[in-house]
C-alpha cells in the first residue's frame, strides 16, 4: 500500500522493448495504456549505452554511472589475474543500486521486482525480488528477505520465465515461447500488484523481461529452421506483438492498482532490431588479420584442435547441430556457446582475446603488466596491433553484395577514457553495419580471403533481433507536464530525474541531468 506522507513513484520497465514497435502499435491503438500515458505525460528517446556495449544499460541505469566507472557489461567478463572468463561478483566488482543510498536514513520504502543484471540483494529498508522472471540474470532467484522468495513460490509458483534455448528452433517452438512470455508477463503483473497492496512503499519498481527475450526470438523467422507452414507463419507475424499487448495491459494494471496520486515512469533501457552480429566469425577473422603480421603471424597455428573443430562444424548441417545441442543438460549448452565465442587459450603466445559479445564485438588486447600472461608492450606496441585490427576488419565485405560488414572500430579508450573501472572494458569495440547479419553467404576480405557464415537466412545464436541503441520514457502524474516531448535524453539522466521527482538531490558521482519533466 503507498505510505500516506510521501508523493509515490511506480517504476515500470520493459526491458529492451523497442521505441519504433511501441510507438507504432500505440499509432495502431494496440497498446491504449501506454498511449494514455504518452497522452497525460512526457515523452521521448533515450540514448544508450547499448550502442557500444550491449550488456551495460542495466548497470549505468541503477548505478547512474558510466560503463568505465561501474565496470560491468556482460554476464561472463574477462579476468585478467586468471586469464579466464568468469561471472562478475560483488566481491571482484562492486555495484551499488541508487535506492540503498535513497532509504539508508529510512526515510522512504522501496520495493523492487526483477531489474536485471543485478547481483542478490543485501539487506535494505524496503523489499526486493531478484531473478525471478528476468531475462539477464547474475544469479539464482533470491530475494530481501529471504522469507519473500518463498512466498512468491507459494503463492504463484515457481519463476515462470525458462531459460533462453541457444541456437535456431523450429516455428512451433516459438510459438510455445510466445504462450510461455505471455503467462510470465501475467505472472509477474500478479506478484507485483500483490505486493503493492500488501507492503508499504514510496517507490515500486518492476522489471519485465518478455518484451527482451520475445525482441530476441520472435522479430522474424531468421531464429527458425525447418519448414514454416502458412498457419504456423500467420500465428508468428504477430507473435511479437501479441507479447507487447500483453505488456501493456500489466502496465495498466499496475497503474490502476497503484492509485491516481502515483507519478509512473514507464521506460526501456534499449531496442530490438534486427540482428546484426557478426561476432560469430571475429575470432576467424582476428586470426587472418594476425596471420599478416610478421611479430604474430606465426601463432595462429598454435589454434590446433579447437580450429580445425571449427573448421568442420561448418561441414554439420545447422539443423542436425541444434537438434543435438538441446537434448544436452541447460547447463552444458551455454558452455558450449561460451567456448565458440572465447577465443583462444594459450596465452603465452595469443596477443588478442576474443570475448564473448552479444552484438558488438569485444576485444582485448593480451597486454603486458595488466593480463598475467600478457605479451604485447604498452605504447606502440599496442597501437601497432591495435591499428592492424581496426585496418583489418573494415576490409571485410559481403561477399555477394560488396557492402561493408563492419561500421566501426573504436578504441574503449576514445568511448569511455575515465572510470574506476574502464580496464574491465574491451580495449577494442567493433559495431556491425546495420544490415541483417542472416543475410551472408559469406564475407570477404581482399587482402584477408573469405570467411563462411553457418547458414544463409539463419543466426547461429538463434536470435533474429538484438539490442539496438534507444530506449524510450514515458513520465505521467500530476506533477508532470501533459503532452510534452522530451529531447536529447539518456539514459544517464534516469537515476538523478527519479532522485528529483522523490525531492533529492543527485550525487555528484552522476553525470546525468535532470530532466525537464515537470510542471
Amino acid at each position: 500500500m503507498v505510505k500516506q506522507n510521501n508523493t509515490p513513484l511506480l517504476v515500470i520497465a520493459l526491458d529492451a522493448a523497442e521505441p519504433d514497435l511501441v510507438e507504432r502499435w500505440i499509432n495502431f491503438g494496440l497498446l491504449p495504456n501506454l498511449k494514455l500515458l504518452r497522452l497525460n505525460g512526457s515523452s521521448g528517446r533515450l540514448a544508450s549505452t547499448a550502442d557500444w556495449l550491449a550488456g551495460s544499460p542495466w548497470p549505468t541505469f541503477y548505478t547512474g554511472t558510466t560503463p568505465a566507472e561501474h565496470g560491468l557489461y556482460h554476464s561472463m567478463q574477462w579476468r585478467a589475474d586468471e586469464m579466464r572468463m568468469a561471472r562478475p561478483t560483488p566481491s571482484r566488482l562492486p555495484i551499488r543500486p541508487f535506492w540503498l543510498d535513497l532509504v539508508k536514513d529510512g526515510n522512504l520504502r522501496v520495493v523492487a521486482m526483477d531489474l536485471p543484471m543485478k547481483y542478490p540483494p543485501e539487506s535494505f529498508n524496503g523489499l526486493e525480488i531478484n531473478n525471478w522472471a528476468t531475462h539477464d540474470q547474475m544469479g539464482p532467484p533470491s530475494s530481501t528477505p529471504s522469507s519473500l522468495l518463498k512466498w512468491v513460490s507459494q503463492e504463484f509458483g515457481p519463476p515462470p520465465l525458462p531459460d533462453e534455448v541457444w541456437g535456431p528452433q523450429r516455428v512451433k517452438e516459438l510459438l510455445t515461447l510466445r504462450n510461455q512470455l505471455i503467462r510470465a508477463t501475467h505472472v509477474v503483473a500478479r506478484v507485483a500488484e500483490a505486493l503493492m497492496k500488501r507492503e508499504e512503499w514510496d517507490v515500486f519498481m518492476v522489471g519485465f523481461g518478455a518484451t527482451h527475450r520475445g525482441g530476441h526470438k520472435l522479430l522474424d523467422l531468421s531464429s527458425t529452421w525447418g519448414p514454416v507452414g502458412a498457419s504456423d507463419r500467420a500465428r508468428f507475424s504477430t507473435a511479437l506483438r501479441d507479447v507487447y499487448v500483453t505488456c501493456d495491459a500489466a502496465v495498466g494494471q499496475l497503474v490502476k492498482a497503484a492509485g491516481d496520486r502515483v507519478t509512473t515512469i514507464v521506460f526501456s533501457l534499449h531496442g530490438m532490431r534486427p540482428n546484426t552480429s557478426r561476432s560469430y566469425i571475429l575470432p576467424t577473422a582476428l586470426n587472418r588479420i594476425l596471420c599478416k603480421i610478421p611479430k604474430y603471424g606465426a601463432q595462429s597455428r598454435m589454434q590446433g584442435f579447437s580450429q580445425r573443430l571449427s573448421a568442420l562444424r561448418e561441414y554439420i548441417p545447422l539443423a542436425w547441430r541444434y537438434a543435438t545441442m538441446r537434448k544436452l543438460p541447460m547447463s552444458l549448452q551455454k558452455r558450449l556457446g561460451e567456448r565458440q565465442t572465447r577465443g583462444r587459450e594459450y596465452w603465452r603466445t595469443t596477443p588478442v582475446i576474443s570475448l564473448p559479445s552479444d552484438l558488438q564485438g569485444y576485444i582485448r588486447i593480451n597486454l603486458r603488466g595488466r593480463e598475467s600472461e600478457g605479451i604485447v608492450g604498452h605504447g606502440a606496441d599496442f597501437d601497432e596491433i591495435c591499428s592492424n585490427i581496426e585496418e583489418g576488419l573494415l576490409t571485410f565485405v559481403d561477399a555477394d553484395t560488396g557492402r561493408p560488414t563492419v561500421e566501426k572500430v573504436m578504441r574503449r579508450k576514445n568511448l569511455f577514457p575515465q572510470g574506476t573501472h574502464a580496464d574491465e572494458l574491451p580495449d577494442l569495440i567493433v559495431k556491425w553495419t546495420s544490415s541483417p547479419a542472416a543475410n551472408h553467404r559469406a564475407i570477404v576480405s581482399p587482402k584477408y580471403g573469405p570467411v563462411p557464415w553457418t547458414e544463409r537466412g539463419h543466426n547461429p545464436d538463434g536470435r533474429s533481433g538484438n539490442h539496438s541503441p534507444e530506449g524510450f520514457l514515458i513520465a505521467t502524474g500530476d506533477n508532470i507536464r501533459p503532452n510534452s516531448q522530451i529531447k536529447n535524453a539518456h539514459i544517464l539522466d534516469l537515476a538523478p530525474t527519479i532522485l528529483a521527482l522523490l525531492d533529492t538531490l543527485k550525487p555528484p558521482y552522476m553525470p546525468g541531468n535532470v530532466l525537464p519533466i515537470t510542471k
